[in-house]
This record gives C-alpha cells, sequence and structure tokens, in this order.
C-alpha cells in the first residue's frame, strides 16, 4: 500500500467520470486521465479506468468539489470499457475511490452500481 505519494512517482491518478462544470472551457475532457494501459511484470498488457463516486460532493466539503460535475460511474465505465476494446487492453480494471472507510451499506452500494456496467466482474477486498 502506498502512504507517501512521493514513494510512488509513476503513480497515475485517473478519473473518467469527474469533468469540469457546464460553460469550462475544457468540458468535455475529464479533469484527470479516465484510463491507463500498462504492463505488467510479465509483460502482459492490462488497462484500468478510475472513477470517484458520483456522491463525492455530499462526502467532502463544497469548496473542494467547486466547479465540478461526477458523472454516473456505471454510464461513464461502459463507456470507457467501448472505447478501451478497440486498444486490445486484456484485462480491464475498474478502480472506484469511495472514501477512506466502507460499510456494509457502501458495499451493497458496489454491488449493485457494478451489476450496471458491461461484462463486470466484481472483486472486493
Amino acid at each position: 500500500m502506498v502512504t507517501d505519494l512521493a514513494a510512488a512517482p509513476d503513480l497515475q491518478y485517473l478519473s473518467a467520470n469527474v469533468y469540469p462544470a457546464a460553460g469550462s472551457a475544457y468540458r468535455p475532457a475529464p479533469l484527470l486521465p479516465a484510463t491507463t494501459i500498462t504492463h505488467d511484470r510479465f509483460g502482459v498488457k492490462i488497462g484500468f479506468i478510475g472513477e470517484t463516486t458520483k456522491g463525492t460532493p455530499q462526502l467532502v466539503t463544497s469548496s473542494g468539489v467547486q466547479g465540478l460535475t461526477f458523472l454516473d460511474e456505471a454510464s461513464t465505465a461502459n463507456a470507457y470499457v467501448v472505447a478501451c476494446s478497440d486498444r486490445a487492453s486484456t484485462p480491464l480494471f475498474l478502480l472506484i475511490h469511495e472514501g477512506g472507510r466502507q460499510s456494509s451499506r457502501r458495499t451493497v452500494s458496489s454491488i449493485r452500481m457494478a451489476a450496471r456496467i458491461s461484462a463486470a466482474r466484481l472483486m472486493t477486498s
């Protein structure tokens, strides 16, 4: 587990479903890169889609998300699954950040959301 960002200089931040608010000069591109494709230590090509829960504005201070729009996780993931499939990145992983504390209620919510994603295989820890 990475606890110090300086210790992980190659760490790529991803956020497929966070966009600048409507009217921004940067829209329609996500605020951060939506996907990344890399190779594991055996040379196997793998892809990642990164997202933040659409409920983030209710979990953090309003000034921290001012000017941002959080799109639905499932529909955004489905769009990027299609976009990444033509790059032959297999397997493709969806990473969703839901905050530092988890509860059984959030786990159930995650499972329901994953059920709406095309070809989703849910892995939880």
